[in-house]
């Protein structure tokens, strides 16, 4: 996987993905925490490559959930068409 600028591995760019982000440490509902490399979050899933895709799978991402409403998910002229190989 590539790193990000820091060259951390949780700062890692995943194709074009917008702002990639792996929260860690958030509580959960059951007690405990998240634990680091568990849940990734970021911006439209249509701007991810196929090499990015190929990241997050090898990074360890199996589901993936568009948490955005019908307006969020319209089409819009800056959206490249989805390269998923993923289901949302």
């Amino acid at each position: 996987m590539r790193a990000g600028s820091s060259g951390s591995p949780d700062d890692a760019e995943l194709g074009r993905c917008s702002q990639p982000r792996r929260p860690r440490g958030l509580p959960l509902l059951t007690g405990g925490r998240t634990a680091s490399c568990r849940v990734f979050r970021s911006a439209a899933r249509e701007w991810m490559t196929e090499r990015g895709w190929a990241d997050a799978r090898a990074a360890g991402l199996t589901t993936v959930v568009d948490l955005r409403n019908d307006m969020e998910r319209g089409r819009l002229p800056v959206h490249p068409p989805p390269t998923s190989s993923m289901q949302s």
